[in-house]
Parts: C-alpha cells; structure tokens; sequence
C-alpha cells in the first residue's frame, strides 16, 4: 500500500527510518489481509471488515504522529498489547472490539 508522503512525513522518516518500515509492513498487512470487501458480501462481514482496516488505520496515525515512539519492532508489539489491552477491557463483546483485537493479533505476528 503506498502512502502519501508529504514533506515533513519524508523528513520525520528520515530522522526514525525504522517508523516507515514498520509503516509500509501495516500498509502491506491492509492491503494483503483487510482489503476492501465487495458490496455483495453479508453486511456484518463488511462491518466486521471495517473496524478492523479502521485499527490498522490507527496504528498508521500512531506511527506517523509519533515515529520517534517506534524505533523498534519491539515497540510496535508494545504499542499493540496497549491498544488490545484498553479494548479488551472496554469490549462488550460487539464486532468492533472483537475485529480491531483481531486485526492487532495479526499485525503483531508480522513484527516477532
């Protein structure tokens, strides 16, 4: 998945170059495992999908707005065990908890 870069995004990876690898391993994980699904697909599949491109999303900003914060692989797996953390004590058992832990759960194998 490419990513728009601007000029301070370019000049920010340059300081922390290790943020837009881990930015381009989430990008590569949306576009390899939570893309887009088709229209026809049952509504609480494409729900279900949503929340859990709107997590991975979120590990994006993350990195983008604090790459100094993800210097190691290690901190992305902290960072995620946070966020899966916080969700698990806020789940109700809905889809959106349930998809977002998911999508963390599989974005963190693609980091140990």
């Amino acid at each position: 998945m490419r990513r728009k870069r601007t000029e301070r995004s370019s000049f920010i990876f340059m300081l922390y170059p290790y943020a837009e690898v881990f930015a381009s391993v989430v990008g590569e994980y949306i576009q390899e495992n939570l893309w887009l699904p088709a229209a026809n697909w049952p509504e609480e599949e494409i729900r279900y999908r949503s929340y859990a491109r709107w997590a991975a999303y979120e590990l994006l900003e993350a990195i983008d707005c604090n790459p100094g914060q993800f210097c190691l692989p290690n901190d992305v797996l902290t960072w995620l065990d946070g966020q899966i953390d916080e969700l698990e004590s806020l789940s109700d058992g809905s889809d959106i908890f349930t998809a977002a832990i998911e999508a963390y759960r599989g974005i963190g194998l693609e980091f140990v």
